[in-house]
């Protein structure tokens, strides 16, 4: 039976052994060490011991954690993106990860892929998509699981999983309205040179309102290549804490650690 003790890694109180590891590198950083609020400096860290039956026991300590102070994620929400992959392809009897797939598109925006000449096969699957954007963090692996999914149930999965302050609302590196990032593309799964399934186009109404503080960001931003004064926009940007995404690490790794219907459907 896994046992836990988790320091209070609230807003207002910090870990001694951090804050003295952080202070410890002020010749290196000092303009961070120093303006720690200015820089939005955010730090976890869990401890892992086990005793003589290797039962794990967890002590996290943390450095100014802000659940609602906002940063913009970028490639970390690949990992919940991979799990909610698998995890869905686990749960469908009909498709394997290694099976031959389509991606087609009603929305020219968007575009389709038939053809994967970077895989073994020469056509695209899941778990090639899962290679790259974990080999390479592929952008473009990700919006194919992002489409398999479904952002409705990228978001749903996740509240569902203990992290109702995330936030998966888009694509990565490619510039589109909310109306197509709200959009996916159907997907044809072959077997054997046969269809086996369809999962066709769809279109999330989930409501992802703004769920985190000073979401407007910066004294400058670029748009379009021109710099422009004032803070950039994340409204409409994706967003993880760093404690939901330290929590869903851990969560992937030590499933026992939390409630079974916490758990992801993984084999």
């Amino acid at each position: 039976m896994l046992s836990t003790l988790i320091m209070n890694c609230s807003e207002t109180q910090n870990s001694e052994l951090l804050e003295e590891i952080i202070n410890n590198l002020g010749n290196d950083f000092p303009d961070i060490v120093s303006q720690p609020n200015k820089h939005r400096l955010q730090v976890l860290y869990t401890q892992i011991d086990r005793d003589k039956y290797n039962r794990p026991t967890f002590t996290t300590h943390g450095y100014r954690v802000r659940e609602k102070e906002y940063f913009y994620p970028a490639s970390t929400t690949k990992l919940p993106v991979a799990a909610l992959a698998l995890e869905k392809a686990n749960l469908n009897s009909k498709i394997n990860p290694y099976m031959r797939l389509e991606v087609l598109t009603e929305r020219p925006e968007l575009g389709g892929e038939v053809r994967d000449l970077s895989s073994e096969s020469g056509y695209p699957s899941i778990a090639h998509y899962l290679r790259k954007l974990f080999i390479i963090s592929d952008n473009t692996a990700n919006n194919r699981l992002y489409e398999f999914l479904g952002r409705d149930h990228i978001n749903q999965r996740i509240w569902d999983l203990g992290y109702p302050n995330t936030r998966v609302r888009h694509r990565l590196s490619i510039h589109l309205s909310d109306e197509l990032n709200g959009y996916t593309n159907p997907f044809t799964f072959y077997a054997n040179g046969e269809k086996v399934y369809e999962q066709p186009s769809k279109l999330a109404t989930l409501d992802l309102n703004v769920n985190y503080n000073d979401y407007l960001i910066g004294q400058y931003h670029v748009s379009d290549g021109e710099k422009i004064k004032g803070p950039m926009d994340f409204s409409s940007k994706n967003f993880m804490s760093l404690k939901d995404q330290h929590a869903f690490m851990k969560q992937i790794i030590f499933p026992e650690s939390v409630p079974s219907n916490r758990r992801l459907a993984l084999s």
